[in-house]
């Protein structure tokens, strides 16, 4: 009995299509692609209405590198009224901001490994990226030097901003969200 109200599977193969667009409206009928496919026509009939919106993200964006694949370029298109996070997305942005960890502070390690090891190592895990314990305490010892200043040196405002924190925020390079959300203001 045929069932009139059915949207028929039909899919195209992706060596067919043109644009990301047609991939995502044509090449994911199902399971986590048919997922991927609503959230990508919600944000595309959101920003055609020319819709502001609002993103809720949380800390491991910012380990695994996921802020600089993609949050960040779409901060930057200007879509984006409105951010609510964890305290953890700024902590772990820091981490390749520090100077002596800008390259390639978090690594990949295996989801199911050994977290007895990894410890014994000096290897904070988060899921499946890890990264030197000394990252934390360098992070640790930058915020602590932050906060201990008074409280006018930490107001951000006009050309001079960047020094206005002190000498602290010379150890700090303008490289993840915090650097994106600085330019923005």
């Amino acid at each position: 009995m045929p069932h009139h109200n059915q949207k028929p599977v039909r899919v195209r193969r992706v060596d067919e299509c043109r644009s990301v667009h047609e991939i995502f409206e044509h090449c994911l009928p199902a399971f986590g692609g048919a997922i991927l496919r609503r959230v990508y026509s919600i944000l595309d009939r959101a920003i055609g209405a020319v819709c502001p919106l609002t993103l809720a993200i949380s800390g491991p964006i910012t380990v695994s590198g996921q802020h600089q694949a993609w949050l960040i370029p779409l901060l930057e298109t200007g879509w984006v009224a409105y951010i609510s996070t964890t305290d953890a997305v700024c902590y772990h942005d820091g981490h390749r901001s520090l100077r002596g960890h800008t390259k390639d502070a978090i690594y990949e390690v295996p989801i199911y490994g050994d977290d007895k090891q990894l410890r014994e190592d000096g290897v904070i895990r988060v899921t499946d990226m890890g990264f030197d314990e000394q990252v934390l305490l360098d992070q640790d010892k930058f915020i602590a030097a932050m906060l201990s200043r008074p409280a006018g040196a930490l107001l951000w405002r006009g050309r001079k901003a960047p020094r206005a924190p002190g000498r602290a925020a010379l150890n700090m390079q303008p490289f993840g969200d915090s650097g994106v959300c600085r330019r923005a203001f």
